[in-house]
C-alpha cells in the first residue's frame, strides 16, 4: 500500500514504462504531458521521499488501528498514533491520510440549530 502526495506520478509512471517497454523518447513524452523533464529525471532518481515513506508508514498503523477501533476519527487516531510514536503529528496530515485510505468515524451526528430545528434530531420526544 504506497500513499503518495505526488503531483504528477501517474505521467511519471507512464513516461517510465514507454521508455523502458517501446523505448519511446523522454523529452516528447513530457512535452505531451505537461511534465517538466527535470521533475521527471528527479522522481526517477528519487521515487520515495522520507516524508512520504513515514506516510506509508503511518498509514498502516492509521489502518490498524482503525480496524480495531472503527468508532475513532482523525482526531482520536492522531491521539493514538502519537501516544504510540511518542511523537506529535499535525491533525492535518493525520486527515490527509485518513481521506486518502476513505477512512471516517462510524459516529455521525446530524447537525442541530440553535434558531431552526434540526431535520433529524438526536432525540426524538414520544407523544403520549
Amino acid at each position: 500500500m504506497g500513499i503518495s502526495f505526488t503531483r504528477h506520478l501517474f505521467e511519471y509512471e507512464a513516461i517510465k514504462s514507454l521508455h523502458e517497454e517501446k523505448n519511446y523518447p523522454i523529452q516528447p513524452m513530457c512535452h505531451f504531458l505537461h511534465v517538466s523533464r527535470s521533475a521527471y529525471y528527479k522522481w526517477l532518481k528519487h521515487p520515495v521521499s522520507p516524508r512520504a515513506y513515514l506516510n506509508t508508514e503511518l498509514a498502516q498503523e492509521i489502518r490498524k488501528i482503525y480496524d480495531e477501533h472503527p468508532d475513532m476519527g482523525y482526531r482520536r487516531l492522531d491521539d493514538e498514533i502519537s501516544t504510540r510514536y511518542h511523537h506529535k503529528f499535525n491533525d492535518k496530515r493525520i486527515l490527509r491520510i485518513c481521506r486518502a485510505l476513505g477512512i471516517q468515524s462510524t459516529i455521525k451526528h446530524w447537525a442541530n440549530s440553535i434558531t431552526r430545528r434540526g431535520k433529524r434530531p438526536y432525540h426524538t420526544a414520544k407523544m403520549s
